[in-house]
């Protein structure tokens, strides 16, 4: 139970660095398009 617990966590962990890791490597190349985009939804 804890190992599929932490293999979880584990998972999840990896996808949300993946997605900071995208999201800041986009803010640096394209920090108008980004702006733009928070501009529009927020």
């Amino acid at each position: 139970m804890l190992d599929k617990l932490k293999y979880f966590i584990g998972t999840v962990g990896w996808f949300l660095l993946a997605i900071v890791l995208i999201l800041g490597l986009a803010y640096l190349l394209f920090p108008d398009l980004i702006q733009n985009v928070f501009d529009t939804y927020f």
